[in-house]
Order: structure tokens, then C-alpha cells, then sequence
């Protein structure tokens, strides 16, 4: 997913293509502050919001003991300059709505498993290769 994810934002929602719409599923217990930190990290620069992502799926592992120290840390090695800034942001909460929200809109939508892809309303569940998204998009852009 790692790989596949970039790939398609590259290819077809940087181009405008396709919209890339990012849904956080909020079911274990680290999540939602995790999505709030990938938030405050983008408020410095929306390249960052990526970085801290792909930090946060490679070391998935240390999220459950995860404080924001921790997340701190992380905003750091995705090259977040201004830790201060992070650690305000992060302290208060100010994403904490909308993470509720990108959660109650993703169950409208009946998306339980990450990551899942919704393609004109196709919900294709599960990790893909790029080459399967890909042809699922082209199909539908051919439409």
C-alpha cells in the first residue's frame, strides 16, 4: 500500500484526474489522534500530512503506547520544522471534529476495512496493486 498509495496520487489525482479523498477509519484506540497529528503536520505544509501517514503505517506498531511525545517525534523524521506549532496543535485538539466527521461520512458509505478505494461508488476493499487500481480507474475515466 505503501507503494501503490503515492503511485496514484502521482498519476491521477495530481494531475486532476481523480479526486483523493483520505478517510480515517477511527477503530483502534491510537487512530484518531494519530489522524489529528497528520493534520497538525499538514498544516505546515500538506506534503508533510503524507509523510507523517506513510511514518505512521511503517511503524504501526509503536501507535499503541504512542503519547505525543511519540507523535512529536514522528512529525520530526517527516520533516516537520516547526515542533512547537505541531505540539500546540496536537495538544488542542483542533482536528478532533474533524476526524469525527471524515469517520461518520466513511460509514455513510459503508467503508469498514483500510485501506478500502471507492471508485465511482465501487468500493474495492483491501490492499491493491497499482497496476489493479489503475485499470479501475482508467476504466472509469474511460466511462
Amino acid at each position: 500500500m505503501l507503494s501503490t498509495e503515492p503511485q496514484v496520487i502521482a498519476d491521477y489525482a495530481d494531475s486532476g484526474k481523480i479526486r483523493y479523498v483520505y478517510y480515517p477509519i477511527l477503530d483502534l484506540a491510537p487512530t484518531p489522534k494519530a489522524y489529528q497529528a497528520a493534520e497538525c503536520a499538514g498544516e505546515q505544509d500538506p506534503q508533510f500530512f503524507w509523510a507523517i501517514h506513510d511514518l505512521f503505517y511503517e511503524e504501526q506498531g509503536q501507535l499503541w503506547s504512542a503519547d505525543t511525545d511519540l507523535f512529536v517525534e514522528f512529525a520530526g523524521r517527516a520533516g516537520v520544522s516547526n515542533l512547537d506549532q505541531f505540539r500546540q496543535c496536537l495538544d488542542n485538539g483542533q482536528y478532533a471534529d474533524k476526524a469525527n466527521e471524515l469517520d461518520r461520512a466513511r460509514r455513510a458509505e459503508s467503508i469498514r476495512l483500510r485501506p478500502t478505494f471507492s471508485i465511482n461508488g465501487e468500493l474495492i476493499p483491501g490492499a491493491q496493486s497499482y497496476a489493479e487500481l489503475s485499470r479501475r480507474i482508467e476504466a472509469a475515466l474511460a466511462q
